[in-house]
């Protein structure tokens, strides 16, 4: 089974306007709530190609019955929430020209809200597949969560980490199947600024030597690289006109995940997560099987 991990779910409310003037009151003429966050994400990709997960992490308090219903289209979507005290965050995403968000903070978790995650995750073995997806709560106890990494090394769990945190490259001596930082990630977590193609290639394999068994490097519009011990594959993207990009990073995981675990093959993954992504920015929703085959 896959199992989707985020740690801090959101209901994302997507407001469109033509054009929007600060100081006054703008009136939008599209809006849609969706339950998100990028784990989520991932579980909602992989449910469009009709593959089954279930999503983990913490949802709670006056926005949590909202939250769930949002999920409940997705039949291949079974889920595991922890429930928290706090509500469940609403970020609003704003479209114009140009993309802008209003994220809420993170939720605070306490230490035995925390822990019940963890216990659920000791159960998995070596058939399960686990995704951990977007940003940390505030306070949160790392060292709970490299200890799981280290016990699904030890089970030979496969599992797969897309965050911008630092703590990413602590959990690379665990060896996660792969990662997906974008260029700019990329760039924060060795402080240089990386921008060309075989720069990153070389960074990429510095993430290896640390650890990583396979690391993808999404460069956005300029397609995405990928690096194992044996293999650097770069391939471009589309030229697409884009909607919006939300979601693309994790179309990208998601269908990474989809391909490979129907092939078993990097190259053939690597070529269906940027067509999928590049959909997703094309279409301004997640993909789904029909719009691939379409396409």
């Amino acid at each position: 089974m896959i199992y989707t991990v985020t740690f801090s779910p959101a209901i994302d409310y997507f407001l469109d306007f033509n054009d929007l003037e600060l100081g006054k009151i703008n009136h939008a003429h599209k809006v849609n709530i969706v339950s998100g966050g990028k784990g989520i994400n991932v579980s909602k990709v992989l449910s469009n190609f009709g593959m089954e997960s279930i999503a983990l992490g913490y949802v709670g308090g006056k926005t949590c019955d909202l939250f769930i219903k949002g999920l409940n289209e997705y039949q291949n979507i079974k889920t595991d929430f922890i429930k928290i005290k706090e509500d469940t965050r609403i970020n609003v995403k704003i479209n114009t020209p140009i993309e802008s968000a209003l994220d809420a903070p993170n939720p605070n978790i306490d230490k035995e809200e925390e822990k019940k995650l963890f216990l659920k995750l000791d159960k998995l073995n070596k058939d399960d597949i686990v995704v951990f997806s977007g940003e940390f709560p505030i306070n949160f106890n790392k060292e709970l969560y490299l200890n799981a990494l280290k016990k699904f090394n030890n089970k030979g769990i496969k599992f797969i980490i897309d965050t911008s945190n630092e703590i990413l490259l602590d959990s690379l001596k665990y060896h996660p199947f792969f990662i997906k930082p974008n260029i700019e990630e990329l760039s924060s977590f060795f402080h240089k600024d990386i921008s060309f193609i075989e720069e990153a290639k070389i960074y990429g394999d510095k993430l290896i030597e640390l650890g990583a068994l396979n690391v993808l490097i999404s460069l956005g519009k300029d397609g995405a690289i990928f690096v194992s011990k044996n293999e650097k594959i770069y391939q471009k993207s589309p030229q697409i006109d884009v909607i919006s990009t939300v979601g693309a990073g994790d179309t990208m995981v998601a269908s990474f995940i989809y391909s490979y675990l129907l092939d078993n093959d990097f190259a053939k993954a690597l070529a269906f997560s940027i067509k999928a992504s590049s959909l997703t920015c094309k279409l301004g929703r997640l993909v789904k099987k029909e719009d691939i085959n379409d396409y």
